[in-house]
C-alpha cells in the first residue's frame, strides 16, 4: 500500500442535494470565524474510481489562524507537514527527503489548509448547502468548488456537526476519480500549542529540495 500524500487529501463519493436552510454555511462562518486554534486526532481513507479504499492512515493536525498547519501522520508511515504560516515543509523520515514551498503556491495542491484562514473562501470557492443521505440528522454539509481550472481537486465537501457545529468531516474529489475522506476526532477548540508546533528544521543529512522563488 502506497504512503498517503497531504496533496491527495480528503473524500468518499456521496451523492448531495441542495438545501434551503444555511445552517452548514453559517457553521463554516462559525469555524472561521471564531476558531483560532484547533487540535484533533484523525483517520484518513483513499478510494479509486470503484470507491474501493486504497490507502489508510491516521494520525494528529495541529492549526493556528492564519496559515499554520501541523499534518502529523503517524500510522501506517510516518509524514509530517508543516506549515509556517510562509512556507510549507513535507518530511518523509523513510526517504530522509524534506521539500519546502511557498504556502501560496501549494494551496491549491493541499485542501487541508483550508482551514487554516490562509486564503480568502469567497475569492477563490463557490461555496454551497448541501444535505447528505442518512448523515443529514447528525452533520451540516457545505461543498466547496474551486474558481480556478488549475486546481489539484474538483470538490472539497465540509461536515459540522448539528449539536455543537464541530468540524467532523472533509472530503476530496480530484480530477483523476479519486476521492479522500478525513474523519476528525477529539477535536479541541482555541488551546495552546507548543512553542515550536509550526516550526520545521530539517535533520542533520537529510535531502533538501527548495521549490521556491529565486529570491528566498
Amino acid at each position: 500500500m502506497k504512503k498517503l500524500s497531504i496533496l491527495g487529501l480528503l473524500l468518499f463519493s456521496v451523492a448531495a442535494q441542495s438545501l434551503h436552510a444555511g445552517e452548514g454555511i453559517d457553521s463554516l462562518n462559525a469555524f472561521f470565524n471564531e476558531v483560532r486554534t484547533l487540535r484533533a486526532d484523525f483517520v484518513q481513507y483513499r478510494t479509486d474510481q470503484e470507491n474501493r479504499v486504497v490507502q489508510e492512515s491516521s494520525g494528529v493536525l495541529l492549526l493556528e489562524k492564519p496559515g499554520k498547519v501541523r499534518l502529523e501522520y503517524k500510522l501506517p508511515y510516518e509524514q509530517l507537514y508543516v506549515a509556517d504560516g510562509d512556507r510549507i515543509w513535507s518530511y518523509d523520515p523513510d526517504l530522509e527527503q524534506a521539500i519546502v514551498k511557498q504556502l501560496d503556491a501549494a494551496i491549491g495542491d493541499t485542501p487541508i489548509l483550508l482551514l487554516s484562514g490562509h486564503s480568502d473562501l469567497d475569492k477563490s470557492f463557490t461555496t454551497r448547502e448541501l444535505e447528505q443521505g442518512k448523515d443529514r440528522h447528525t452533520l451540516y454539509w457545505v461543498e466547496l468548488t474551486p474558481k480556478k481550472a488549475e486546481s489539484a481537486f474538483e470538490k472539497v465537501r465540509i461536515a459540522f456537526t448539528r449539536k455543537d457545529r464541530e468540524l467532523r468531516i472533509m472530503e476530496l474529489e480530484d480530477a483523476l476519480g479519486y476521492s479522500t475522506f478525513i474523519q476528525f476526532k477529539n477535536v479541541e477548540r482555541n488551546i495552546t500549542h507548543g512553542f515550536n508546533a509550526f516550526n520545521f528544521t530539517p535533520p542533520k543529512g537529510v535531502d533538501v529540495i527548495r521549490d521556491l522563488p529565486a529570491e528566498q
